[in-house]
């Protein structure tokens, strides 16, 4: 369940780059750019059809070696603060 866990981040991460491209000159959050800066040294931008299983494994491995982590640093995920009873 794991490895699957990897590769449907993997193309989570895929088509959010992809996605994230079309609207440039408009940038995200520092976090998301260095994750998608850190996937486009592995995974070209997809330009016209072609077979997409190469970007699907170099996109999980990615994210199963902790590349994508390492990229985005030790940015602290948004927290919910509990309501007091």
């Amino acid at each position: 369940m794991a490895e699957n866990a990897f590769a449907v981040i993997g193309i989570e991460l895929l088509a959010a780059t992809q996605a994230c491209e079309f609207r440039r000159p408009l940038a995200s959050s520092a976090p998301l750019e260095a994750a998608m800066t850190r996937l486009r040294k592995d995974v070209a931008r997809l330009e016209a059809d072609r077979y997409l299983h190469p970007d699907i494994v170099a996109a999980t491995a990615l994210v199963r070696d902790g590349a994508i982590v390492a990229a985005v640093g030790a940015t602290p995920l948004p927290t919910v603060a509990r309501a007091k009873p």
